[in-house]
């Protein structure tokens, strides 16, 4: 389905199709901030004792998250993340970035992953791209990064190279760039951008929370951070609309074999057989 644009919005497309981001200001009050702040520390509270956690270190180091307060999947933690996933404002900015190139400009996209993250005092991260492939000629993936606090200097705002979405070659480890920028901006902003764009949060030199909520969306042939339409409980995907359905992916799951389908997308929404329940022995659901 293609969202229409608005002239506001189609600024915002020239503006990310040029440097690769844009950020957009006073989209969430800060009551709203504060709800999600106070979700997002419940469910680390409850939750992050249960992570599954890797012994295997990298050069990068991006998979590391002793550092920080994380909650991962936040389709399937309250239905207001959904609010942030499907904004009114980011989300035809999104299709338009993503249907680009595509048959008639028109296939689908699929949310990929959210996460919730409040860094500690923490040396900056390693830029990295989240495309996986750098310089594509059209946007595989897209970001969306709602800023719940205010994003400084001084507590690991997020830094970016602008135009790197068009390098054929990936940022080398530890390595700073003259043209990095670090994207500051009130909470309640949200930073719009092209996932071949290279970015990392820098230095955090405060204790203060600074939480972000990072939303990944691709192309539909992309592959999803998690079963994500499989670990949606039913009490959240019975308020889902079917466009939502279709973004966590209930038209692009694979059949099982040929006797099921032989064509990757389905023609109608595909239902999880089985819900996910495993939140409600962890955690208090809300």
């Amino acid at each position: 389905m293609k969202l229409p644009l608005n002239d506001e919005q189609n600024t915002l497309l020239k503006q990310i199709e040029k440097e690769g981001f844009v950020v957009v200001e006073d989209l969430l009050d800060n009551k709203t901030c504060q709800e999600f702040k106070n979700l997002l520390n419940r469910f680390y509270d409850d939750l992050h004792p249960h992570y599954a956690t890797t012994k295997k270190k990298s050069l990068h180091g991006l998979n590391d998250k002793a550092q920080e307060k994380i909650v991962f999947n936040l389709h399937n933690k309250h239905i207001n993340f959904m609010r942030l996933i499907n904004h009114s404002v980011t989300m035809p900015v999104i299709g338009a970035i993503l249907q680009k190139g595509s048959y008639n400009d028109n296939e689908p996209y699929i949310y990929t992953g959210s996460s919730g993250r409040s860094p500690s005092f923490n040396s900056e991260q390693q830029l990295h791209i989240d495309s996986r492939v750098p310089g594509c000629n059209l946007a595989l993936q897209a970001q969306c990064l709602w800023l719940l606090d205010d994003f400084t200097q001084q507590n690991g705002a997020t830094r970016v190279v602008p135009l790197s979405h068009q390098f054929k070659f990936y940022p080398e480890n530890g390595k700073h760039y003259p043209k990095e920028v670090t994207v500051t901006a009130p909470a309640g902003s949200v930073i719009i951008f092209n996932g071949g764009l290279w970015h990392g949060s820098s230095k955090k030199c405060t204790h203060d929370d600074r939480w972000g909520v990072i939303i990944s969306y691709a192309r539909w042939f992309y592959k999803q951070s998690f079963q994500i339409l499989q670990n949606t409980p039913k009490y959240i995907y019975d308020r889902l609309n079917e466009f939502e359905k279709c973004l966590l992916g209930a038209k692009t799951q694979l059949a099982l074999d040929e006797f099921e389908r032989i064509s990757m997308r389905s023609e109608t929404v595909q239902d999880p057989q089985k819900f996910y329940t495993k939140l409600e022995s962890l955690c208090e659901i809300m």
